[in-house]
């Protein structure tokens, strides 16, 4: 890559990293974010249904700004609302102010992802996308796995310290964009998609990623609480560390293999794999066997995450450039739309029953991600031939 590109891919990774982390403080704190503020997991449960909704609906918009205005300006815009919603949320006396300020912090994180990829797609080049688009993954899993160690010096300096790194990031976007060195308002170069799906066929990729995102927020949900079950919350925290760092893995290879001729064909394969893992889970604590209850989450957070930057590559492989930002937009705003409910839903199954209910739960909508995903394939290998990058239509 080549100077722009990746101070580009440096600033968008930053975003991700910090858009992650937002969102993973309550997760790994909802007990004691719920205990703080005098109400139970369920009830706090629906902060996290708050965010992930208006993570969602936000993205819309922000893809559409961003193919409008440039995407370097919604980012910085994205870094401001972060610090904002950082500090209302650290600073909340009640659940109805926190509630609010989460919410709040949720709409802040729906500007990034839409405009991030963009910028990184725009810059990356075809070749260079699919590392590039893993790199980025590696630096929003590293959010994910610095936040339990934050959150042990409390949730409400999790949160402080997440405000404090966005404004700076904000700072800095605005010497970069200022410098030339990102780009600002300029329209990315022309650009057509590599090849185009059905209708159909596009409504079945969009319902795969739909359902993963559900996938990972039940299991996010539910993760950090299974773990604390079966040991102390020191134990419980080295291991939500570990385990979720083992996503970035996933990112930097799924980047890898997010190129080629049948990257969707890798895509489907892999998708196909969660409902299994998932069915592992709950036989794993329905046994008590703690070894296999690690092996079990440490393989899907490494094969969810790892499946993000494969679908984000074919995603652009269907779109213009001049379009990106808002396909990107539609993808997040379904996944997260549909992902909103499965926070509350996996909770209430794992307090009624136990964690291996809530597992099988997601069992289930595996299975249906898993029929999605074979249908998208049968739709992939009818689909046009490859594109100048090599990209087969569909995979």
């Amino acid at each position: 890559m080549d100077r722009p590109a990746r101070f580009a891919l440096g600033f968008a990774s930053t975003g991700h990293c910090l858009c992650h982390a937002s969102k993973l403080v309550l997760y790994v704190s909802l007990a004691f974010a719920a205990a703080d503020l005098g109400v139970g997991l369920v009830r706090m449960s629906l902060a996290l249904t708050a965010f992930n909704l208006a993570m969602g609906v936000c993205s819309l918009p922000a893809g559409l700004l961003a193919d409008r205005i440039g995407t370097s300006r919604v980012l910085i815009a994205c870094f401001w609302l972060l610090a904002a919603g950082g500090v209302l949320c650290a600073t909340a006396t009640s659940f109805e102010a926190f509630f609010a300020a989460h919410t709040l912090l949720g709409a802040a994180a729906g500007l990034y992802h839409p405009p991030g990829m963009a910028l990184i797609s725009h810059t990356a080049g075809r070749e260079g996308m699919g590392p590039a688009l893993g790199l980025h993954g590696v630096a929003g899993s590293l959010g994910i796995a610095l936040m339990p160690a934050l959150v042990v010096a409390g949730w409400r300096r999790a949160f402080l310290v997440l405000a404090v790194l966005a404004a700076a990031a904000a700072i800095a976007g605005h010497v970069l964009v200022r410098r030339r060195v990102l780009p600002g308002d300029e329209p990315p170069p022309p650009e057509g998609a590599d090849g185009l799906l059905a209708r159909r066929d596009l409504l079945l990729f969009l319902a795969v990623m739909s359902l993963n995102g559900f996938l990972l927020d039940g299991f996010t949900a539910l993760f950090p609480e299974a773990v604390r079950a079966q040991g102390d919350g020191s134990r419980a925290t080295t291991l939500d560390t570990a385990i979720l760092a083992l996503g970035g893995v996933g990112q930097w290879l799924g980047g890898l293999l997010a190129r080629g001729g049948r990257q969707g064909r890798r895509y489907v394969a892999l998708a196909m794999l969660q409902p299994l893992l998932f069915l592992g889970m709950a036989l794993a604590l329905r046994g008590g066997v703690s070894p296999a209850i690690v092996l079990a989450f440490a393989s899907f957070a490494f094969l969810n995450y790892g499946l993000q930057p494969m679908e984000n590559r074919l995603l652009a492989a269907y779109t213009t450039s001049a379009r990106r930002s808002s396909a990107y937009a539609v993808k997040f705003l379904l996944a997260l739309v549909v992902g909103a409910g499965a926070p509350p839903l996996v909770v209430a199954t794992a307090e009624r029953w136990d964690f291996a209910a809530g597992f099988g739960v997601l069992a289930g909508c595996g299975l249906v991600c898993a029929a999605c995903a074979w249908a998208f394939g049968r739709a992939a290998r009818r689909a046009a031939p490859a594109g100048p990058a090599g990209v087969r239509a569909g995979g």
